[in-house]
């Protein structure tokens, strides 16, 4: 449960102190008007220390409590003021250790002081996780409130039931590309349970022929190309828009068996974010629905899921862009644009429905596989990840209009599909 605490604090520095029942572990916190905003701070007293730095007023905080029974727990969190010379001092010498200076907000800092390197990597590892989560809505206490319990257990275990053909007139086909084989049962179970009508189209990062045999079991007619692994999951897909493989269909669900691995470890980031994306383009009737959207509306060119989409509303998009500029910059200038970066938006996980002819643009460009580096692990400024934040600015520039989905509800007055 989620506990609402009146703080007004003025841009500056604080030390922030806490008490707690010994059963609570952590404290996860966040500005009640900004997703933006949020952090996870764990106790151990004596050891662990934190300090904020605020550039923006924080007038009130949600927090939550985590821990093995929370509702019976109870813990008390301020904010003291403390001096900017010696908390600009103090980040100093902790920015020379990884994981002690991590993040609270756009350009603000959480300082994490005490304890062993160990101990304060995990801590920042789970802040981290903790702020993909709150930002996307994906986090425990919103999990619960929608009901989407599926975002932790999935579709596998359902039963393996051919969905029936539906009788469309909009011709469909679903791409998907898989690097991470283990997360196709799962996109196997939703493929057959909600993909009927739909064309598959598979490309594979893995040799040797066991996993196009795989795929040929459940599909038998499903086209499974290997190609090599450069440009994660966008190489491939651009590779496949220059050839004109998507030109035949009114609408594609472009998905990939996405896992975030942190340190070669699963996240629950990841699996929830692939979870997500899947309920919004696919399961439980969402393809249907999205279909209908296609059918309904000729100048819908790009539909993806609506929590993803990033910049929030009404921030900029800069910081999501500081070290994919000079990429951007040259995409733009290979497709002959002039743009705004102001104006970027795009859907984090690159998961979305599109219309072949709203991306013309970018196929004319003629980008193929071999532009992008053999993978080497990058986490930015690569070809890719400039790329990924573009789909819906060609799509616009083309003429055509961006919508967010989220999961399907038969419910009329819970809305799936906005346009943005």
């Amino acid at each position: 449960m989620k506990h609402v605490k009146i703080v007004s604090l003025e841009p500056g520095c604080y030390a922030i102190k806490f008490k707690a029942d010994p059963g609570v572990t952590a404290i996860e916190f966040a500005d009640t008007e900004d997703r933006q905003r949020s952090c996870r701070i764990e106790l151990r007293p004596g050891k662990f220390g934190y300090e904020l730095q605020l550039k923006q007023p924080l007038k009130s905080i949600s927090f939550r409590l985590v821990a093995r029974e929370p509702e019976k727990q109870e813990a008390h969190i301020e904010f003291n003021r403390v001096s900017t010379v010696l908390f600009r001092t103090r980040m100093l010498l902790a920015a020379t250790t990884r994981n002690r200076v991590q993040n609270f907000g756009p350009g603000e800092k959480l300082l994490c002081h005490g304890d062993t390197p160990s101990v304060v990597a995990a801590a920042a590892s789970a802040n981290v996780e903790h702020r993909y989560l709150y930002l996307y809505d994906l986090d425990d206490e919103s999990i619960i409130h929608n009901g989407w319990f599926w975002a932790d257990t999935g579709w596998q275990h359902q039963p393996h039931l051919q969905a029936p053909a539906e009788n469309i007139s909009v011709r469909a086909c679903v791409y998907i590309h898989m690097h991470y084989l283990e997360t196709w049962p799962e996109i196997r179970t939703v493929l057959l349970n909600n993909a009927g009508g739909a064309d598959i189209i598979v490309t594979t990062s893995s040799d040797g022929d066991h996993f196009p045999t795989e795929v040929r079991k459940s599909f038998p007619n499903a086209r499974v190309m290997q190609i090599e692994n450069r440009g994660r999951d966008i190489g491939p897909f651009v590779e496949l828009l220059h050839q004109g493989v998507f030109d035949p269909y009114d609408a594609v669900c472009k998905i990939h068996g996405k896992l975030s691995l942190k340190g070669g470890k699963e996240t629950v980031s990841g699996h929830r974010i692939r979870r997500y994306a899947l309920a919004c383009l696919l399961a439980d009737g969402a393809m249907t629905n999205v279909i209908n959207a296609f059918s309904k509306n000729p100048d819908l060119g790009i539909a993806g899921p609506y929590n993803l989409r990033l910049p929030p509303r009404e921030t900029s998009v800069m910081r999501y862009l500081k070290d994919e500029e000079n990429q951007i910059r040259q995409v733009f200038a290979r497709t002959n644009m002039e743009f705004d970066l102001q104006q970027i938006e795009f859907f984090a996980g690159t998961m979305f429905w599109f219309r072949p002819a709203a991306l013309k643009l970018l196929q004319d460009a003629n980008f193929r596989i071999s532009d992008f580096d053999i993978e080497n692990g990058a986490k930015r400024n690569t070809l890719q990840h400039g790329l990924e934040r573009l789909f819906p600015t060609f799509v616009r520039k083309a003429g055509y209009r961006v919508a967010g989905l989220q999961p399907y509800s038969p419910t009329p007055e819970n809305a799936t599909i906005e346009f943005l």
